[in-house]
């Protein structure tokens, strides 16, 4: 890789990092929707940066691959990881609510019970948009490759950036079933580009959508 474009990546990752403050920290987190204050960031270097980065060489984009098989293989790929997640999360909670009795074991969930109906759009966007392109630009390409950039292996720093994308969320219960969640989707970008990933991830959190909306709708 040539040094221009190593600095590149390494300064999108810093712009990233600097917007995961605003995402994830108090006293900023809260104030964007999630994954925007991650997405700015990264926005903002890749608009001050000379020469700026292209798309095609950050996202490694596979041309082989056809539209349609693409949408259809991530949306079977989210369906089947979204069951073992949630089938995995089911011991993990009842493990999780005893030794953090004080701390919820689900804030998503948590905080999606005062999701007002008008505001459910704004959410779907947010949740199936925003937040997959931020989340999977920065942990699958940008971290990996500053993990590898201090002399990490790929495979340690992909195990590493799975690990950080589970904690950053703050569910014990789902912790497990996330670090599984980011091995397979930094499987999908080795196997074909940044885009799978993106796509899977957003058709994941469809389904976590669509759960919420249906437990809300029975209560």
């Amino acid at each position: 890789m040539s040094d221009d474009r190593q600095r590149q990546l390494n300064g999108l990752f810093a712009g990233g990092l600097i917007g995961l403050l605003f995402d994830r920290i108090p006293p900023f987190a809260g104030h964007l929707p999630p994954g925007a204050g991650l997405l700015l960031g990264m926005a903002l270097l890749w608009a001050v940066m000379r020469p700026a980065p292209e798309w095609r060489h950050v996202a490694c984009i596979d041309k082989t691959l056809p539209c349609t098989r693409r949408i259809g293989a991530a949306a079977l790929w989210s369906i089947a990881i979204f069951m073992a997640v949630t089938a995995l999360n089911i011991p993990c909670t009842l493990i999780a609510s005893r030794i953090f009795p004080n701390v919820p074991v689900h804030p998503f969930l948590d905080a999606t019970k005062g999701l007002e109906w008008r505001a459910i759009p704004f959410a779907a966007f947010s949740l199936c948009v925003v937040t997959p392109i931020a989340e999977e630009l920065f942990f699958r390409r940008l971290l990996p490759h500053f993990f590898m950039s201090i002399r990490i292996s790929e495979k340690p720093a992909c195990i590493l950036a799975a690990v950080i994308f589970a904690a950053i969320h703050l569910q014990p219960a789902a912790f497990l079933g996330l670090v599984l969640f980011g091995l397979l989707l930094s499987w999908q970008i080795k196997k074909h580009d940044l885009i799978q990933p993106i796509l899977i991830h957003g058709f994941y959190n469809a389904c976590v959508l669509i759960v919420v909306i249906a437990i809300k709708l029975i209560q």
